[in-house]
């Protein structure tokens, strides 16, 4: 059985942060801590472990700032150490068959072991600085996108008010047409009530749906009420997901096409990904193949007859069928596009819902195309739906009718949480 090996070097200071460096090789793990103690200002405290478990008692008592451990070293049992940085040595070359052997969880960075140790202290500052960075600028586009977000939804508001407000008035100009027709002749009652809607469909149409269920061929001696003549349907909510508050449905979908819209859905899918456990789920007819270069003999065809058939067994199924970009997990999209439109919306909530109910993943990103049965249920159900868009007149035109679908179909719920993110021109 392995030693186990402690070294610690304490600096004079009230205050130090401590960095652990958990390796099997005696050798190398306290060479480290001597040189580093040397190089390094007085602001950490070095401790040298060779098991894992040694770590997991040391953080008990203490928190860890900064974790070296070893590529060897169980990624489970590494999950389980806590730190405000996470780093593997890894001896690993950069070419993809050995970036598989060396295996990250979502919330390590990788660093080259075999260097020198200020080379390998100065890649730590600079991964830190890094991360940083971009998640300052993570915390500014959000913000942007919000106060864009807002301003449009406030439009939009008005616009339904608006549009509520002429329905009222419209129903109410029918209604007194058709009392003051029946005052003059009440057996016509009925054939002119609709025949005073026709006269105003041309202009009416777009807001006022008809309800054709009152015909001219019915007895015109019916009791028929005016709202039987005139309704608004109305849509049954959707149902909204009552548990997994703590995890993330993330959709990204545009009507605007060829505008970088995937690449944008895997950046942010790689940015929620550094911190927490995130799965990207490619749900378009014609993904291409620029992007995902490992092919996988299963796709996500594959994932929803399998999760058909276990539910509960779907994260294993997932592990199975996962390939990576970095930290991002994934499932292979379809190659062939016909078969998203033989998925039916019942199939797609309940794929949705089994990943998030018996998943390890604490987001899920979906990069949604319009081949898929009940694109806009999916959407309702989501946390945030980011909608790429660029400053062109005929992109800004479909942007626009896509928002007024929603609303006139009943989902401007949908709306309010959605971010709009102006992107670049290609």
């Amino acid at each position: 059985m392995m030693r186990i090996i402690r070294f610690i070097i304490k600096k004079e200071v009230s205050t130090f942060k401590n960095m652990v460096i958990c390796d099997p090789s005696q050798k190398y793990g306290l060479n480290f801590v001597m040189v580093a103690s040397e190089l390094e200002s007085k602001e950490f405290s070095y401790n040298y472990y060779q098991q894992i478990e040694s770590v997991l008692d040391f953080q008990k008592n203490q928190e860890i700032d900064i974790l070296l451990v070893d590529e060897k070293v169980d990624p489970v049992l590494r999950r389980r150490i806590i730190a405000h940085d996470k780093y593997v040595l890894s001896s690993c070359e950069e070419d993809k068959e050995e970036q598989q052997i060396c295996m990250l969880n979502h919330d390590e960075s990788k660093v080259n072991k075999y260097q020198s140790i200020d080379s390998l202290l100065y890649e730590l500052q600079e991964c830190k600085r890094q991360q940083e960075q971009k998640q300052q600028e993570l915390r500014q586009q959000e913000s942007t996108s919000e106060e864009l977000s807002y301003q449009v939804i406030n439009q939009q508001r008005i616009k339904q008010q608006v549009v509520e407000q002429q329905k009222i008035h419209e129903q109410e100009h029918f209604k007194d047409l058709s009392i003051a027709n029946q005052e003059s002749n009440p057996q016509e009652k009925d054939t002119l009530t609709t025949a005073s809607y026709h006269n105003h469909e041309q202009d009416h149409i777009q807001h006022l749906p008809y309800n054709h269920s009152l015909s001219h061929n019915q007895n015109p001696s019916h009791n028929q009420n005016e709202t039987d003549v005139l309704k608004v349907p109305t849509l049954p909510p959707v149902k909204q997901r009552s548990e997994n508050n703590d995890k993330k449905l993330i959709a990204v979908y545009s009507p605007i096409h060829r505008i970088g819209k995937t690449k944008f859905a895997i950046e942010l899918g790689k940015e929620f990904a550094r911190t927490q456990s995130t799965l990207y789920l490619n749900l378009e007819g014609y993904a291409g193949s620029s992007y995902f270069l490992d092919r996988n003999t299963q796709d996500l065809s594959s994932l929803i007859y399998h999760a058909k058939q276990d539910r509960e067994g779907i994260s294993m199924l997932l592990s199975s069928m996962v390939s990576q970009l970095g930290n991002l997990d994934y499932i292979e999209p379809v190659v062939i596009a016909n078969e998203l439109l033989e998925v039916h919306k019942a199939d797609w909530l309940f794929l949705i819902h089994s990943i998030l109910d018996h998943s390890i993943y604490d987001v899920v990103v979906m990069d949604l195309g319009e081949k898929i049965q009940g694109l806009f249920d999916i959407l309702a159900i989501c946390d945030t739906i980011y909608t790429p868009y660029i400053e062109e007149s005929v992109a800004l035109g479909k942007l626009k009718q896509y928002t007024e679908n929603l609303i006139r179909c009943g989902y401007s719920n949908i709306l309010e949480h959605t971010v709009q993110k102006r992107l670049a021109e290609a």
